[in-house]
């Protein structure tokens, strides 16, 4: 990305009430275990006194992922154990519990308290019910609308960005990736093209996407299988890269109507809303968004207005992710069936409206509110880790002493060791209050 997401997280720190340790994943937008680093160089005292938090924001969770189990949570347990080996020994790093992501808070040092705080920007997830679970204290924060007003700050005075008066298309609509859970994307290419609704789209997508194309792709969801691969012929090939996220192209806003968005997480009940649908909000666009049921509420509750009665929106309330897309490509042809006075009557109405969120986008009650949110959910879970510290590091403690009693001994032996656990303990107590 062209922006410096660090700084994102020196803000996060910024915010707390108590001193904490950060973990991030880097490169940004990461899942990788081996890619989880440390935000800055601590000292092995804070490590150990202080809570750990992880940064899950950017990426939709994969509790899954990094078990025990998985492939990528051995490499990294592998990599750990021979970092470490000079202080533990080559056998397996005897401190790490079986919560995943928490495997991180072991790479400086061994933190005093039973668990850590996962940081997540996602609601209604059974992925977060998980970690929860598991013994993290999880906080929500819509980290992708912090990045937003950092990334499209310049469509609140590009004039660029404005209707041009004629208009190429009337829906813009970026589909660029389609593995995964964007899979329901090439559904939904079919059933515009059902709809005849292709020749009013500026569409463009991957042909070739993590080594697989359109015609060999095995869908996760056997529901949103395509039956003509052929259509996606049809459709131009995209030659944005992946960094494009950080930016607008104001041609395409100027020259299209609206924005169709298509989020990254749609199958299901998960809302983890990105820089896709803030970007037509941030350059005064309509829009309708492909994403979890109650999306358009959730955008109601940060103070932004939806498009009805002049757009359909029952799509929100629909749970079946076929149907939900049906009733989207019918919102949509109703749209383009408009000719005259009746569509330049309606495109005022909707206009005023993006206008509006535009101006909301931008303003401080609406930082105000998401940042508020951050400070208000994360220190009330790191409060929540400090009051139950404690068990953990005697736990390990007493494992390292069964499993390696030398080297623990020989530790003890030394006046210095006696001392720093006698400090640390003053530190963790006077960090508690």
């Amino acid at each position: 990305m062209t922006v410096p997401l660090d700084n994102l997280y020196h803000y996060v720190e910024s915010q707390l009430n108590k001193p904490a340790t950060l973990y991030l994943f880097y490169p940004h937008g990461s899942r990788k275990l081996t890619n989880l680093s440390i935000l800055r160089q601590y000292t092995l005292e804070q490590t150990l006194v202080q809570p750990s938090i992880i940064c899950h924001d950017q990426e939709p969770l994969m509790f899954d992922l990094h078990q025990d189990h998985h492939p990528e949570y051995r490499e990294a347990l592998e990599k750990l154990t021979l970092e470490h080996k000079e202080m533990v020994g080559p056998d397996d790093w005897l401190f790490l519990p079986n919560l995943n992501l928490q495997l991180g808070t072991y790479i400086p040092g061994v933190s005093v308290y039973d668990s850590a705080v996962l940081l997540h920007s996602e609601l209604n997830s059974p992925e977060v019910e998980k970690y929860q679970q598991a013994g993290f204290a999880c906080a929500y924060y819509w980290c992708h609308a912090i990045i937003a007003r950092d990334w499209f700050r310049f469509a609140q005075v590009d004039v660029r960005t404005r209707p041009s008066g004629t208009f190429d298309r009337m829906f813009l609509i970026y589909s660029r990736g389609w593995t995964n859970s964007r899979e329901y994307r090439l559904k939904f290419i079919e059933l515009l093209t059902q709809h005849k609704l292709l020749d009013h789209c500026k569409i463009s997508m991957l042909k070739h996407e993590e080594g697989h194309t359109v015609k060999d792709y095995a869908f996760k969801n056997p529901n949103l299988q395509v039956n003509n691969t052929d259509v996606y012929d049809l459709i131009p090939d995209c030659e944005a890269p992946s960094s494009a996220s950080a930016d607008y192209d104001s041609t395409d806003i100027a020259s299209t109507v609206m924005s169709v968005v298509l989020e990254t997480m749609y199958d299901g009940s998960r809302i983890h809303l990105t820089e896709k649908i803030l970007r037509p909000i941030a350059c005064g666009h309509a829009f309708v968004v492909a994403a979890a049921p109650g999306t358009l509420k959730y955008l109601r509750n940060y103070g932004f207005r939806t498009f009805a009665p002049y757009i359909d929106e029952s799509y929100d309330e629909e749970t079946d992710s076929i149907v939900r897309l049906e009733k989207i490509c019918q919102a949509m042809k109703k749209i383009s069936q408009l000719t005259g006075t009746e569509l330049q009557s309606w495109y005022y109405a909707v206009r005023e409206i993006a206008i509006f969120n535009r101006k909301h986008f931008f303003s401080d009650a609406f930082w105000n509110q998401v940042t508020g949110e951050l400070s208000t959910n994360l220190n009330a879970a790191v409060d929540q880790v400090c009051r139950t510290s404690g068990k953990k590091w005697l736990t390990n403690r007493k494992e390292l002493r069964q499993r390696k009693p030398n080297f623990w001994q020989i530790q003890l032996q030394h006046q210095y060791e006696r001392t720093k656990a006698r400090q640390l303990r003053a530190l963790r107590l006077a960090n508690i209050k």
